[in-house]
């Protein structure tokens, strides 16, 4: 009897043991809109899931409106990425032509600013576009879970489902 409860002690532990995995962040969504006159689009799955842009705002700064935000690096590793920022003007259209790439360096569990200031006084919105460098392979890893966590309460506070 000693024997069978033991046996089935350690099956079950076993079981168990193999059953735990790490905690799964689910996938982000490729292109994000957090006001009306900012959208957001990241290249890949695995940019979406471990990179966020952070406070995005559009505001007037004189006669020409500004854009600033930041990139948050949701993962325990430290990557470059590009991105661009297209102007719209307020009918839709291209209000002047598309910014060059820039390429910044995300450290772990880090913010980097980024801003951008339309040329041309008919822009009123942004496209943020992020990707991976295209000279360069390279892993992320899945993002910390707890960093995911306290970004997604933090962005559900300061944006509350309507």
């Amino acid at each position: 009897m000693k024997k069978n409860l033991l046996a089935l002690f350690a099956a079950t532990s076993l079981l168990v043991g193999c059953a735990s995995q790490e905690p799964v962040v689910p996938s982000a969504p490729l292109e994000e809109t957090p006001q009306s006159d900012i959208k957001i689009i990241y290249g890949l799955q695995e940019l979406a899931n471990s990179v966020k842009v952070i406070e995005p705002k559009v505001f007037l700064d004189g006669r020409l409106y500004k854009f600033t935000g930041s990139l948050k690096n949701l993962t325990s590793a430290e990557f470059p990425v590009e991105y661009q920022v297209i102007w719209k003007a307020a009918d839709g259209g291209a209000a002047q032509s598309p910014s060059s790439w820039q390429r910044v360096t995300l450290y772990p569990r880090s913010e980097k600013p980024i801003t951008a200031i339309a040329k041309d006084i008919n822009a009123r919105s942004v496209i943020v576009t992020i990707k991976l460098p295209q000279d360069l392979q390279i892993f992320i890893p899945a993002p910390d879970p707890i960093e995911y966590e306290n970004y997604r309460r933090n962005y559900i506070e300061k944006n509350p489902p309507k």
